[in-house]
């Protein structure tokens, strides 16, 4: 496997790796990341599928979620003529996903 198809390969297990520590940390309590996969599609976002699996006093539980995040080539992206781009704009998207809702 030449170095571009291992850090592929690894990339996932990172992911899940820090997908574990955020949800833990959002959760209050240890949890693991399982059946972590990308999702096809998605132009200008990668979305991918897992579950959190933990202990509670009740037993393990398992919470399907989806992550929406930017592919690795756009983060830092900024519009060069300075004006702010729908696209980019996390708090317009938030917006409108809370309307939706």
């Amino acid at each position: 496997m030449d170095g571009a198809s291992q850090a592929n390969a690894e990339a996932p297990a990172d992911l899940a790796q820090c997908l574990a520590v955020a949800c833990s940390r959002h959760l209050g309590r240890r949890v693991a990341v399982d059946g972590l996969f990308r999702h096809s599609g998605g132009a200008s976002r990668e979305t991918w599928g897992f579950d959190v699996v933990g202990q509670t006093a009740g037993g393990t539980t398992r919470e399907p979620l989806v992550l929406r995040r930017d592919p690795p080539r756009a983060a830092g992206i900024t519009p060069s003529d300075g004006v702010t781009s729908l696209a980019l704009d996390r708090g317009v998207e938030f917006e409108l996903l809370r309307a939706a809702e």
